[in-house]
């Protein structure tokens, strides 16, 4: 509720109108390199139903 009052503040929004989501739009001022967050622990390969090992 801290983010949809600041958004509704900025926007000056009436109190019917709720702010679910934002879409920003424009170009990053700098071209930092992507970041790697591989990390094969974080991925399962149990199925649904399945047992985990």
């Amino acid at each position: 509720m801290e983010r949809v009052n600041a958004v509704s503040e900025v926007l000056n929004l009436t109190d019917n109108i709720i702010p679910l989501c934002t879409i920003v739009i424009g170009y990053p001022a700098e071209q930092p390199q992507p970041k790697d967050k591989w990390n094969p622990d974080n991925v399962s390969y149990n199925e649904c139903g399945g047992k985990a090992e």
